[in-house]
């Protein structure tokens, strides 16, 4: 989640022809801490590439996905929440910090059986624009 050369020279020309353009974030947050982070990272990284919240087309898309992280000995070290609540507070964490930055074209990108099994939630469903099938 830092900084991609490759994708700021991509958005430079999207803006230099005009072609519109928006960005996602595949999260690896396990609590609303590293939430809150990821949307602060967020911001600063677009900030830092030149990129206004007038510049994107299309929404900034927060990717909730099921990730585990490992060790060197392969033990998990890091997992995804397990429940609705804490992912509805980590969302609104991630949202609040895009927002407080000026950016408010928000949206939770996922798959269709992690919306119908942990993101089960009008909350969340209310934010979910892009369903992966």
């Amino acid at each position: 989640n830092g900084f991609d050369a490759k994708a700021v020279q991509n958005i430079t020309w999207c803006k230099k022809l005009g072609i519109p353009f928006g960005v996602y974030l595949y999260s690896y947050a396990y609590n609303v801490t590293t939430a809150a982070e990821e949307g602060a990272n967020v911001a600063a990284l677009l900030k830092k590439a030149g990129v206004s919240p007038s510049d994107l087309s299309y929404p900034i898309y927060y990717d909730l996905e099921d990730w585990t992280w490992t060790n060197s000995a392969g033990v998990a070290v890091h997992v995804p929440p397990t429940s609705t609540k804490t992912y509805e507070a980590m969302i609104n964490a991630w949202y609040q910090k895009l927002n407080s930055a000026g950016y408010t074209n928000l949206g939770v990108y996922s798959y269709t059986n992690r919306l119908n099994e942990v993101l089960k939630s009008s909350s969340i469903w209310s934010k979910t624009t892009w369903v992966a099938q």
